[in-house]
């Protein structure tokens, strides 16, 4: 083993020291390489980040093994013995990983297809784009995504990405002479937000975007409606804040938007034609270790489910808010009214509300994100003396005697100090979440997948205290199975796991060839799921063709 010298790196490849510099840069014959602190550290924390995964890789397949028998054989599903019955979902997840990877297409493979954006819409770069797959009734499966020149498109059809099924819902520019607060055409828009709002009205769903002018902090917020072959703009309202107001986060409840200005939440009544002022609602502090308020860097809102008759529509909510300074918190409203949240100037909130403080370790938190309406939350953020994301999932309904909680968290090699580099997608029923960072692969994106059941991941690492840390089911070289490609040459816009109602188009090989069928194929509710990435190829023939992913969440 080669001893570690102070003050220098070992290049294995080479088999030579370097000595370890602040920022500049060491060249060698033929090539410049940098060996920087914060690189070798990141390469240390990936080195020993695959060095775990590895083994738990390992176990996953020898419980594979034992199971595989009766996974394979008819007779012994038929039966199904409680022991199988645990691990089906998982087993079918690794069975059908182990297959690809030994060259069988037992379960379908990949589905690709190049979108076709017509050259007369300047739609501008695609950047930082969130994806949207949508689908009401009798309404087409829509793809819907933003983009940085301040434009809401998509194509209404999943099945054809052509020119004559290309719409733009919405045009920052085309709009501009009709609102308050110009833009030039140089001006970029970064997207906050969009996605479906939260309702439980009869109708069709709603949809949000929400945008910021970089230049002049002007903020940006339309409501749509599904159409049927596009999305019809209903509302759009501009908020101007002052330079030092910092927006963190935003959503929609019904009829009420709201918005974190700093340490407090903003909120604005959409049914006036205008905004009237908002009313500002400073939530208590969070902890009593921190003496200032911090900033709200992310909000979440979910219904409560009535736990005698979850069927019934509930009038309580909760609120989800976490801070800069690590802390979290649930607010509880019990008080809802037509999914409108009743404030006014003098008497402040009017709907009954309590405060629960969420523990954590964390010292900052950059996402919170509820799993499901029965409490469990999703939390992303940075502990101390971590140099990787930490993702952790809480239960903000147990009760306040229960001094030592189990702490469920995952394990990602990826690190995000902010939401704008961050992915974090989840599931409707809660079961799988994308986590990744645009800034991994130097800029070009990259994601993992998750699965919050323990069956599902079937094997785990459980500390003395009973704490639990699940590993990835999969990762974004596992989704974007393409032929005669190098993942350098990919650039991630997004990915999206799509509600199970939306009617995707079949998976199929890449270059539109059928997928061989197995006599094993085992057609499971997690192998249902289906996960869609959005991507920019540079490689040769598509040169910046933009493609669109379908795969099967195995």
């Amino acid at each position: 083993m080669t001893p570690n010298l102070p003050g220098f790196y070992y290049d294995r490849e080479r088999r030579r020291y370097f000595r370890i510099s602040e920022n500049q840069s060491i060249s060698t014959t033929g090539t410049t390489n940098q060996y920087r602190k914060d690189n070798i550290k990141r390469q240390c924390v990936e080195e020993n980040y695959d060095k775990k995964f590895s083994m738990i890789k390992k176990k996953r397949q020898q419980t594979l093994q034992k199971y595989k028998l009766s996974l394979l054989n008819p007779l012994e599903r038929a039966f199904r013995p409680l022991s199988y019955e645990k691990y089906m979902i998982g087993l079918n997840m690794q069975y059908a990983s182990h297959s690809l990877t030994e060259g069988h297409h037992s379960h379908s493979s990949a589905n690709v297809k190049s979108l076709n954006f017509p050259h007369r819409i300047q739609i501008g770069v695609l950047a930082n784009c969130i994806l949207l797959v949508t689908q009401e009734g009798c309404f087409h499966s829509k793809l819907v995504f933003a983009t940085n020149k301040g434009y809401v498109a998509g194509f209404s059809s999943l099945d054809n990405f052509s020119e004559e099924n290309f719409f733009t819902g919405f045009s920052m520019a085309e709009l501009n002479p009709m609102l308050k607060y110009k833009s030039e055409p140089t001006d970029v828009f970064k997207t906050m937000k969009l996605e479906r709002t939260v309702a439980i009205k009869e109708g069709p769903s709603h949809y949000f975007y929400h945008n910021v002018n970089t230049r002049s902090n002007v903020h940006t917020f339309a409501i749509f409606i599904q159409d049927f072959s596009s999305l019809k703009l209903l509302k759009i309202r501009q908020v101007k804040l002052k330079e030092n107001c910092q927006v963190h986060d935003s959503l929609v409840v019904g009829d009420t938007l709201i918005i974190t200005v700093n340490y407090r939440c903003h909120f604005y009544d959409l049914i006036p034609e205008t905004f009237p002022n908002p009313y500002i609602f400073s939530p208590a502090k969070s902890s009593r270790k921190h003496k200032s308020r911090s900033d709200i860097t992310s909000l979440s809102f979910c219904l409560q489910e009535d736990a005698l008759s979850p069927l019934k529509k509930t009038n309580t909510g909760v609120f989800y808010l976490g801070y800069r300074n690590g802390d979290s918190m649930a607010i509880v409203f019990t008080n809802i009214t037509n999914m409108t949240l009743q404030y006014s100037k003098t008497n402040g909130m009017t709907s009954e509300s309590r405060n629960q403080p969420i523990r954590n370790s964390l010292k900052s938190v950059v996402s919170i994100k509820a799993l499901n309406n029965k409490g469990l939350i999703l939390i992303s953020g940075m502990a101390d003396k971590e140099d990787v994301q930490q993702l952790v999932i809480a239960d903000t309904f147990l009760e306040d005697i229960l001094t030592e909680i189990p702490v469920v968290s995952f394990k990602t090699k990826f690190l995000n100090v902010t939401k704008d580099t961050e992915i974090l997608e989840i599931s409707d029923d809660g079961r799988y979440f994308i986590y990744g960072s645009t800034s991994a692969r130097d800029g070009k994106g990259d994601f993992e997948v998750f699965c919050t059941t323990l069956s599902g991941n079937l094997d785990y690492e459980k500390s003395e205290g009973g704490n639990i840390t699940l590993y990835p089911i999969g990762g974004m070289k596992n989704y974007c199975r393409l032929e005669n490609f190098q993942f350098e040459s990919i650039h991630l816009h997004s990915a999206f796991i799509p509600p199970r109602y939306v009617k995707l188009f079949d998976a199929v090989e890449p270059l539109g060839e059928e997928s061989s069928t197995s006599p094993y194929d085992i057609p499971e509710e997690g192998l249902s799921q289906k996960i869609c990435i959005l991507i920019r190829r540079e490689d040769d023939p598509y040169n910046g063709a933009n493609i669109f992913i379908t795969s099967a969440l195995t």
